[in-house]
């Protein structure tokens, strides 16, 4: 998204209703206590992932011209913030704060006397949990052990004490590439509660450091299962000419709620003998709000999105109804193809040349299909 770059300065939207909507369509986040904290707040990203369409801020955020920290660092979609020009006074009001957290922690070890933390620290006071388990001759960082019933393991970093077990669970989901709300973590055969600070943990974690975890399926809303199996019947006897069907998830049952289809470009086009993949996310709600839907194949087309894939097609949004299927969009997907128009506003770039030059369009969009579709 324009205006979206490492170092960049941006607000995040604060009507809640709205943004864990986004955060809720998005298929590989899920809402938490770290979206609650940034809501509302001004940052600077450390990461932007235009292949997934999120982004990463600092854990220093600044909300009501206070800088607080985050609990934990936590991906947003593109259309959560918003870009803003005032990077660098942010960056030194952030820095100020660093400077203040740790002359407090240097004061709590006793490596500093109370001098040395010549700025306001009271934002960033040593929980006492923190300060015990200093005081007992432990230290931080350290490392909690997550372990699989299979088997397979992960570290996971904790730096105080203070840390939420939401963003410890969201942490171990990341390592092992799944959605926190499958994640179900227990020590010594004691389910954790989903809620709530590691501190409550501290002297069972002081003798062991470690962790199980269950993965849990979603389960999906048997409505919802319904019309898709339907859709699918339906797609079988029609005899489109794509392949759909469900992108196999062990992560939920009794469907997946991603789906993918392919198709060969449209003949007499600069797309002709290419193979093209469109990924599809299937909403909690579905039919009444329409799929996500993006190529995961590079495509020089005015309505496609050159970096990651999104589609201008009024129908999976304004003109969207239940009544339509995946696949009447995707055969309208592939009509975006077979007629390019120079109206599109996914890719600014494809939309000018096409105006000015039908043959330097046609050529690029054929060294294209050639690149990333054959």
């Amino acid at each position: 998204m324009e205006g979206l770059y490492h170092g960049g300065a941006v607000a995040v939207i604060s009507d809640q209703e709205h943004f864990s909507e986004l955060v809720a369509a998005h298929p590989n986040l899920s809402w938490s206590s770290a979206c609650e904290q940034l809501r509302g707040s001004q940052g600077i990203l450390i990461n932007v992932d235009e292949t997934d369409g999120t982004v990463k801020l600092d854990s220093l955020v600044q909300r009501e011209g206070q800088v607080v920290t985050i609990e934990a660092v936590q991906w947003l979609p593109f259309a959560a913030v918003v870009p803003i020009g005032n990077a660098e006074k942010l960056e030194a009001a952030f820095e100020e704060a660093r400077k203040a957290r740790e002359a407090a922690k240097a004061k709590s070890r006793g490596a500093a006397d109370s001098s040395a933390a010549h700025v306001s620290t009271e934002s960033f006071e040593v929980p006492q949990a923190d300060r015990d388990w200093m005081a007992a001759g432990r230290s931080f960082p350290f490392e909690l052990i997550v372990t699989t019933m299979t088997g397979n393991e992960a570290r996971v970093q904790v730096t105080s004490l203070a840390e939420r077990l939401e963003a410890v669970r969201e942490k171990v989901a990341r390592k092992f590439g799944k959605v926190a709300g499958n994640v179900k973590l227990t020590h010594n055969g004691c389910v954790l509660p989903h809620f709530g600070k590691l501190e409550k943990l501290a002297d069972e974690l002081a003798v062991d450091p470690s962790l199980q975890v269950v993965f849990v399926k979603r389960q999906m809303n048997p409505q919802v299962v319904k019309r898709l199996r339907k859709e699918q019947r339906d797609f079988d006897l029609a005899g489109w000419n794509f392949d759909l069907a469900p992108v196999e998830d062990e992560d939920i049952e009794p469907l997946s709620d991603t789906w993918s289809a392919t198709f060969q470009g449209p003949m007499g086009t600069p797309y002709e003998n290419g193979l093209f993949r469109l990924k599809i996310r299937i909403p909690e709600d579905y039919p009444f709000r329409p799929p996500r839907i993006n190529f995961e194949t590079k495509v020089w087309c005015p309505h496609v999105n050159p970096r990651h894939g999104s589609i201008e097609l009024d129908l999976l949004s304004d003109h969207w109804s239940p009544a339509l299927s995946l696949a009447k969009v995707i055969a309208s997907i592939i009509g975006l193809l077979e007629a390019p128009s120079d109206g599109g506003c996914e890719n600014s770039d494809a939309m000018m040349q096409l105006r000015e030059s039908w043959d330097a369009f046609n050529q690029k969009a054929r060294e294209w299909t050639r690149m990333y579709a054959s």
